[in-house]
């Protein structure tokens, strides 16, 4: 039996190497920011754990914060005084937290971009809906936007082009017609006569 959600689940959609890269650029300082943050974090943390559990080291302190942080928690050290359990809740939660918003940056770069417009038509949008709304916006900060104008005013003008030809070629179908079918009525005309009329 084929399961209808099959082939939505096996064509992940990741985007090109190159816009991960320069994702990842661009984040660069939220990356480095969280990195920063949980250093300073387990710096902070494991000499408070220190100082409470009077007869660890300092490097016990910090392999329990890293440990905690990341929730593995191997139950090797395990803090012993109220102090220290109050801090190893507070590194639970903050680690959650904190490798929460490292995987929401990171899959932020993995996902593909879609430029607004196509998102705005793809949820049922017009075109010309989207420019009205967007246009002061996008035509100050964005020569993306600007080029998709010009490809929509592009495309509009040929439109114009096609319809007008197609009703000039409507109208000229429609007087041959009306020839042919009165040289067909009136028979008592000559050719050359229904030949100049074209």
């Amino acid at each position: 039996m084929n399961n209808p959600y099959s082939s939505s689940i096996s064509e992940l959609k990741v985007a090109p190497v190159a816009e991960v890269i320069e994702d990842s650029y661009e984040n660069s300082k939220w990356i480095l920011g969280l990195l920063a943050c949980f250093i300073a974090y387990v710096i902070l943390s494991g000499t408070m754990i220190h100082f409470a559990e009077k007869d660890w080291s300092l490097k016990r302190s910090y392999y329990f914060t890293v440990i905690n942080m990341t929730t593995v928690g191997f139950g090797d050290v395990v803090p012993l005084t109220p102090i220290g359990k109050i801090i190893a809740g507070i590194n639970s939660v903050l680690g959650l937290l904190l490798f929460g918003v490292i995987v929401a940056v990171i899959s932020m770069a993995l996902q593909r971009r879609e430029s607004p417009l196509k998102s705005a038509i793809d949820n049922g949008q017009s075109k010309k809906s989207y420019l009205t709304q967007n246009s002061s916006y996008h035509l100050n900060s964005n020569s993306a936007y600007l080029e998709a104008v010009q490809k929509i005013i592009d495309e509009s003008v040929l439109d114009i082009i096609n319809k007008h030809n197609k009703n000039m070629v409507e109208e000229i179908q429609a007087k041959i017609y009306k020839e042919v079918i009165s040289s067909h009525i009136n028979p008592t005309e000559s050719p050359d006569k229904n030949s100049h009329s074209l």
